[in-house]
């Protein structure tokens, strides 16, 4: 090991001691000990371009962004995909001081009548991912009931105005993307509407930490009517653009209320 290296490791490891567990856990993940109360979570590089676009104005700070919409400030965290990379993020955040978190990205239709580009608000989640089950075995893990109500209000103005449809209702959370079959899609279809990878995980360590969370969603898909757009030809891509400005509008202005 270089000087250099073993000058670094040790500065490092003077700065790491000084922390508590709960600091060093929200600096290793996040590369900052603190964000705003409200944290907005997309998942994709898309719905973080999309929010960070419609900002009046931003700062990078770390692995977060501090971003001004209107007259309030929020932090925005890409989480990643996936129930995993969900947890560990969520639980940075959470001792980086967040108080409420609002998922916002994307989910696949179980519903003929719930269509790409629609708006989906997750009242409740079930969680058949692999995370979960290690924090409890919940049959069901719900929203905070307050954020729900805001999100909800706020979406049905938007929606109405722009002749869109806004949805509220039961998401399951899964591991797999490429490999759903029809056979799963149809069994899963029986008592869920959508699809995601990230919402059981988050309510259930929001749950934990006393965070108040919801998913706020754009239909990306409803492969179990052929409508997908990694492979359906005339794939409706306007409606989910569409669908991505109403929600980012929503977000905005749910926001001004708290």
């Amino acid at each position: 090991m270089s000087f250099k290296n073993r000058l670094l490791g040790e500065m490092g490891r003077l700065y790491m001691d000084r922390m508590p567990k709960g600091q060093r856990i929200a600096f290793m993940i996040l590369k900052t000990k603190s964000v705003e109360d409200i944290v907005l979570l997309p998942a994709t590089v898309e719905m973080q371009r999309r929010l960070l676009k419609a900002a009046n104005r931003r700062k990078e700070i770390g692995l977060t962004y501090r971003v001004r919409y209107g007259k309030k400030w929020v932090s925005l965290v890409n989480a990643g995909m996936g129930a995993p990379s969900t947890e560990i993020f969520v639980t940075a955040l959470a001792h980086a001081g967040a108080k409420n978190i609002i998922r916002a990205d994307f989910c696949g239709s179980l519903r003929k009548e719930i269509e790409v580009g629609d708006i989906f608000l997750v009242k409740s989640a079930i969680p058949d991912d692999g995370i979960s089950k290690y924090y409890t075995t919940p049959e069901m893990l719900y929203s905070d009931h307050v954020l729900l109500r805001v999100l909800e209000d706020k979406g049905k103005k938007i929606t109405e105005k722009y002749d869109l449809k806004l949805h509220v209702g039961k998401i399951r959370s899964v591991d797999v993307l490429f490999a759903q079959t029809t056979e799963l899609l149809q069994k899963w279809a029986i008592d869920n509407e959508a699809l995601d990878m990230e919402t059981s995980a988050l309510y259930m360590i929001s749950q934990k930490f006393g965070i108040k969370a919801c998913s706020i969603l754009v239909v990306s898909d409803a492969k179990l009517y052929e409508v997908d757009p990694f492979s359906s030809k005339n794939f409706p891509m306007n409606k989910l653009m569409d669908g991505v400005d109403r929600l980012v509008e929503i977000l905005i202005d749910a926001i001004q209320t708290f």
